[in-house]
């Protein structure tokens, strides 16, 4: 009976020691999760092994990527998600496709996170990846609906009565978050000055009607597909892939696209010619972190089916980028062409969902460009996307988000 009594005993202990060891460990990796979700990051997943902790989100919350990562690593570390003697990773996501991981390394004291001295790389991360991907996800962002406001700017001087001639626009768009990887965009022009565009552009009308579908590849490359109705009176379907090289600084970029020619006439009619082209762009992108300059080089085919040679120069700042372009197709009866872009991002820089209600607010940035030869025959190619812009595209770039956590 006393033998008896002694092993309940014994299991009693052997429980409350292992439930003392798991409870508390669980209880503050739920605390984190929490913490986050109501902060209004999406898309969290957590998960640990013996050697590293991970967490996964994506940040809907701040414009510029660096900060919502300080934010989200302010919060694991006040509710304890670190462990000391591992290694933690978070993964930032976009539409749930893995982009860029920050590996956390922590200093003497208890839980003491050396942001500074984290690594950011957009490669290397499968096996973290691996552990966490299947974790069920907390706050998703399926069915997320943003009603974004994007100001749109242009200027020409072609005529020489009169230096420029302009044009304001603004476009709010419907983003729907669907399945994992896709978004849905539906946006609607509104003319606000009008002093030297055709009467295409004094009309309400459609802008991008697009639908996207987002992936990742191996070799820790993502892309997307695009199709809709896009800009530059082009209509049809677009492939694009993003390969990082060294996970920090080099990545090489390409893009294939079908497209048709076509325009909506006010809401009611969509005009196309029935005739199609291609068009590609490839080349890679070079990050300069010390100094926050990208340069990109593209050999490229347009929409008149020329190809040529485009080189970019960006100097980012924190809430703008400027830069220059140069254009030059490989034949001698086309000139080349050049100016320069400037992107400001919108603010406010920090905004956040109520529940799951429609988020009306401006959009990511907008930006202007100037095309020194006025060229309106050659090099174009469509964005297809409303929100594809340098700002955008940083989001997710090693370098970039590196340069602004120090």
């Amino acid at each position: 009976m006393r033998g008896r009594l002694n092993r309940v005993i014994s299991s009693i202990a052997v429980l409350t020691v292992f439930s003392g060891l798991s409870l508390p460990s669980s209880a503050q990796n739920n605390a984190v999760i929490d913490s986050l979700a109501k902060c209004g990051f999406e898309e969290l997943r957590y998960a640990e092994d013996s050697s590293r902790v991970v967490y996964t989100l994506e940040n809907n919350v701040y414009r510029l990527q660096a900060f919502g990562i300080k934010e989200a690593l302010t919060i694991i570390q006040k509710n304890g998600g670190i462990d000391s003697s591992k290694e933690c990773v978070l993964i930032l996501t976009d539409m749930n496709v893995p982009k860029v991981a920050v590996t956390l390394e922590t200093g003497k004291g208890e839980s003491e996170l050396m942001i500074q001295n984290c690594s950011v790389s957009n490669s290397g991360y499968d096996e973290a990846w691996n552990l966490v991907r299947n974790v069920t996800r907390t706050n998703r962002s399926f069915g997320d609906v943003d009603v974004n406001v994007y100001p749109q700017f242009y200027l020409k001087n072609v005529i020489i009565n009169q230096i420029y001639q302009c044009l304001l626009e603004i476009s709010p768009a419907v983003e729907v978050t669907l399945w994992k990887g896709a978004k849905f965009t539906g946006q609607v022009i509104f003319p606000v000055v009008n002093d030297g565009y055709n009467n295409e552009y004094r009309n309400i009308r459609p802008g991008y009607i697009t639908l996207q579908q987002a992936f990742r590849l191996p070799f820790n490359a993502w892309g997307d597909v695009r199709v809709g109705v896009f800009d530059t009176r082009s209509y049809g379907a677009e492939v694009n892939v993003s390969v990082p090289i060294d996970g920090k600084h080099w990545t090489v970029n390409g893009k294939f696209a079908y497209l048709g020619c076509g325009v909506f006439e006010s809401f009611k009619h969509f005009y196309y010619n029935g005739k199609y082209t291609q068009a590609w762009s490839v080349g890679p992108d070079y990050y300069w972190s010390r100094f926050n300059v990208q340069c990109k080089l593209r050999v490229e085919q347009y929409l008149g089916k020329e190809i040529g040679v485009r080189a970019d120069a960006f100097r980012h700042f924190k809430y703008c980028a400027v830069g220059l372009y140069f254009q030059k197709a490989f034949t001698s009866s086309i000139a080349g062409n050049g100016g320069f872009r400037i992107y400001v991002t919108l603010p406010p820089y920090k905004y956040k969902r109520y529940r799951k209600a429609p988020r009306v607010d401006s959009g990511l940035s907008t930006g202007m460009t100037y095309n020194g030869n006025n060229e309106f025959e050659h090099y174009f190619y469509p964005v297809t996307l409303a929100d594809d812009t340098p700002a955008k595209q940083n989001q997710y770039n090693a370098s970039y988000i590196k340069s602004y956590l120090k």
